[in-house]
């Protein structure tokens, strides 16, 4: 992994906590300027110059939310990256190849733990800290 990568890696919680406070940020505002938007149509009219003011401001704020919240959901978190990285790094391993070849029944027991271990992870349960356990 380059520096850059390392680096990146390091930032992606911090990255993400960022995007989420946008989000709720732009949301909750643009939630207010829309109901503004709203209440000076029924009392100025669709057309009037209040309107025409206040719906460019909700638009970027509703572009703001909904980039951020894109964000939000593209960016994985540190746990993620590293399973995107170590996973299959491990698996084009030749010494993992070759362990897998000579003891497969202790390669598949692993492969479970494994497939455990990352299902715990995504649900966040704590399944992790039990399936490590067993394997010591």
């Amino acid at each position: 992994m380059s520096y850059l990568g390392i680096y990146l890696w390091t930032r992606l919680d911090a990255v993400l906590v960022v995007t989420l406070l946008t989000s709720v940020i732009t949301g909750a505002v643009g939630a207010v300027v829309g109901i503004y938007c709203a209440a000076s149509a029924d009392t100025y009219g669709p057309n009037s110059d209040e309107v025409k003011q206040v719906v460019p401001l909700f638009k970027k704020f509703l572009t703001v939310f909904c980039i951020a919240v894109l964000l939000l959901v593209l960016i994985p978190n540190k746990k993620d990256t590293a399973l995107i990285y170590v996973v299959p790094t491990l698996a084009k391993s030749e010494t993992i190849q070759e362990v897998a070849k000579a003891t497969p029944e202790i390669t598949k027991l692993g492969l479970d733990v494994l497939k455990e271990t990352l299902e715990g992870l995504k649900k966040g349960n704590g399944n992790e800290q039990e399936n490590n356990s067993s394997v010591k």
